[in-house]
């Protein structure tokens, strides 16, 4: 087994516009980190046939230079014109789709529960059900459509669940999850962070991270998350040791502009800075 590089790809035209904000991500990165995975980009497509089938060609051929990737994705599977995931993902292989025995089950219930004639919406039943040929079929235990895992390269996995968060949320954890588990080494990770006050991100950059080794390395991840007043400053990495060292000397340089925990010390911060 090999630690993998892992990118997550979203798909939805309504996030490329700016109309709905992409949580899904977020969300897999974190439980990803949980699990002892880190993700290396998000990428977020809009609902063009297209657009999905390059991305996943160009994330493919980074086979030929990394050891093993990772591709999370989300959106596209449900039954209207606008989801091509699906159809995609086929097309890349050159396969055809096969159906899923238990959606196919679940959607005859849904019809049957409905008093609607499952024969009339049989081509898009079956779309909504149907995943490539010779792919691990993700069962959807909250909605219909399932996912799937399916290979796309020699050292390339691809792993497809439903945008809708309810449904995407319970299938990593129940089914894709596990399988990550079995199929990838992980490793432990750590992360800790400080709030930083009166700072900006540049500011931060330029005087702090710039000058840190182990950071320009790659040892460590930073992120910054700026704020009206003030940033927050995390870091990652495999060694707990290093994330430590990295805050203490956040805090030497700082000093009390460096706090953990907002809450506490934000009466104190105000009245400081109102006294002087």
């Amino acid at each position: 087994m090999s630690f993998p590089k892992v990118i997550v790809v979203s798909t939805g035209t309504e996030l490329t516009a700016g109309r709905s904000q992409d949580t899904n991500s977020s969300w897999i990165a974190n439980e990803l980190f949980g699990m002892g995975f880190t993700v290396s980009k998000f990428v977020v497509l809009p609902d063009d046939p297209v657009v999905i089938l390059e991305e996943l060609r160009t994330l493919t051929e980074l086979s030929m230079r990394e050891t093993s990737i990772l591709l999370v994705m989300t959106g596209g599977l449900g039954p209207t014109e606008d989801d091509y995931t699906l159809e995609a993902v086929c097309r890349l292989k050159g396969v055809a789709t096969e159906e899923s025995p238990v959606a196919r089950q679940r959607i005859e219930t849904f019809y049957k529960l409905r008093g609607r004639n499952f024969q009339e919406a049989m081509q898009t039943a079956i779309r909504q059900v149907s995943v490539p040929k010779g792919s691990i079929i993700l069962n959807n235990s909250v909605g219909i459509a399932p996912g799937f895992i399916t290979s796309l390269a020699e050292n390339v996995h691809l792993g497809c669940m439903p945008g809708v968060p309810g449904e995407m949320t319970e299938m990593f954890r129940e089914e894709f999850a596990p399988w990550i588990l079995k199929t990838y080494s992980s490793r432990e990770l750590y992360s800790g962070f400080r709030f930083i006050w009166w700072m900006s991100e540049s500011q931060f950059q330029k005087e702090f991270i710039s000058k840190e080794k182990a950071i320009a390395d790659g040892k460590a991840i930073w992120g910054v998350a700026a704020k009206r007043g003030y940033i927050r400053a995390s870091f990652q990495s495999d060694s707990r040791a290093l994330v430590d060292d990295l805050l203490r000397k956040l805090d030497t340089f700082y000093g009390t502009k460096s706090t953990p925990d907002i809450f506490e010390e934000l009466p104190r911060m105000l009245l400081e800075k109102k006294s002087r």
